[in-house]
Parts: C-alpha cells; sequence; structure tokens
C-alpha cells in the first residue's frame, strides 16, 4: 500500500480557502517549467476528501518520477495545517521542495493576507472595466472608436499588466 512521507509540517493562520487562492496564484503566474524547476502542477484533491482539505502535486521538471505533495487541512481554531509530503509510489524532490519551494511558499504566506486580497480585488476590478471598455469599443465600426476609448482601454490594460506582476512578484516562489 502506497502511503505519504510528511518531511515537513507548519501551522498556518488563515483558512484552507486561503491556501487554494495562493497555490491558484502560484499555479497561474509560474513561469514554463523546465528540468531544474520545480513545477505546481495544480490543486489533485480527489472527490471524497472533505471540503476544508486541499492538495496539490509538485513535480520537478514536469517529471511523471519526481513528485511531492503539498497537504492542506483546515483545523478547528481557523488555522489551516500545512504538510510537504512524499507518496512512496514516486521518487522525491529532494531538499530543492522540502526546504527551499516549502519556505519560499511559507515566506510569501507570511504576507498580509489583506494586502494580496486587496491586489485580487483590484485586477478584478481592473478587468471588468476592460471588458465594459471593450464592449462599448465593439460597439463603433473598424476605425471609428474614439481616440478616448481607445486610450481608456490601453490603461486598463496597462494597469492589469502592473497588478499582475505585483501579485506575481507576492506569490511566486522563486526557486532558481
Amino acid at each position: 500500500m502506497y502511503e505519504y512521507e510528511v518531511v515537513r509540517e507548519e501551522v498556518l493562520p488563515g483558512t484552507i480557502e486561503d491556501i487554494r487562492a495562493l497555490m491558484h496564484e502560484i499555479h497561474q503566474l509560474q513561469p514554463e517549467f523546465n528540468a531544474k524547476r520545480i513545477f505546481l502542477q495544480g490543486e489533485r484533491t480527489p472527490p471524497d476528501y472533505p471540503t476544508k482539505m486541499g492538495r496539490w502535486e509538485v513535480t520537478l521538471g514536469g517529471s511523471s518520477e519526481q513528485r511531492g505533495y503539498i497537504l492542506a487541512r483546515q483545523l478547528h481554531d481557523g488555522t489551516t495545517k500545512l504538510q510537504f509530503a512524499y507518496y512512496s509510489k514516486f521518487n522525491p524532490i529532494g531538499p530543492q521542495f522540502d526546504v527551499e519551494y516549502a519556505d519560499n511558499i511559507l515566506k510569501q504566506y507570511q504576507q498580509p493576507l489583506d494586502e494580496v486580497k486587496s491586489l485580487h480585488r483590484q485586477l478584478a476590478q481592473r478587468r471588468s472595466n476592460l471588458c465594459r471598455l471593450e464592449e462599448q469599443e465593439a460597439l463603433y465600426g473598424a476605425g471609428e472608436c474614439p481616440l478616448r476609448l481607445l486610450n481608456q482601454i490601453e490603461i486598463e490594460q496597462k494597469a492589469i499588466g502592473e497588478l499582475e506582476a505585483k501579485i506575481r512578484n507576492s506569490t511566486l516562489p522563486n526557486t532558481d
């Protein structure tokens, strides 16, 4: 029978949803993987897990043989236990995962959650603004769109790029 071997465990303030949001952003904004980079494959929470638990798969360079898992369980006091583990069926990644990668994730999580949440709210608002502006642009024929509207679209696109960069810098582990 295959088993998890927990190699590191931390208890963090916040809920499982806070962890999910962080892991989702790391997954969405991470650079393309290469043979030496740890890559977060995404959430792999089985459907039969309780709602206050989560599991994420991590590989070294996309290898199917070297894997690690990040397990999360929300505790009754509102904190969340985060575990870095290996599954006995696969070869472990090594200290690059359970020391360096784990340290980076924990370091990012220590940022004030309100700051990261604020960036996400701002990004959502900017994306909504951009959609409305693009809908207005679609009402005009080719070459007929007012310059003011084109400038507003460009400003929103630039602001979205800047917010995405801030989020990436605040939540993306640097494992180089």
